[in-house]
């Protein structure tokens, strides 16, 4: 059986880079954009590289205040609650495929 663990966790902001813009809604500066993760082993992160997504799961842009952040939408709600951010609003939606070597 299995022990009761918790187990902390993070979400981290990474800035966007791409060189197929097309994702970005029209108008953002790229560097006011960022992909946000959700992790359990932070340590990993100075060796991370790339940001994996699912091609069959929808992502949009979440924007709050002067920033835009690339999320799963169906987890944007529960994300903004964990981190305490009540004004920000999706302003497109597109599938994950369409970020493939983005």
């Amino acid at each position: 059986e299995y022990a009761e663990k918790k187990s902390f966790s993070i979400y981290v902001k990474f800035p966007y880079v791409s060189e197929k813009k097309v994702t970005l809604p029209a108008g953002v500066d790229p560097k006011q954009a960022y992909s946000v993760i959700w992790t359990t082993t932070p340590w990993t992160m100075p060796a991370n590289v790339a940001i994996s997504v699912n091609p069959e799961l929808e992502y949009g842009w979440v924007k709050v205040g002067d920033e835009y952040y690339l999320m799963a939408t169906e987890l944007v709600d529960a994300a903004m609650k964990d981190i305490g951010i009540e004004d920000y609003e999706i302003v497109n939606r597109f599938s994950g495929a369409d970020l493939e070597l983005a």
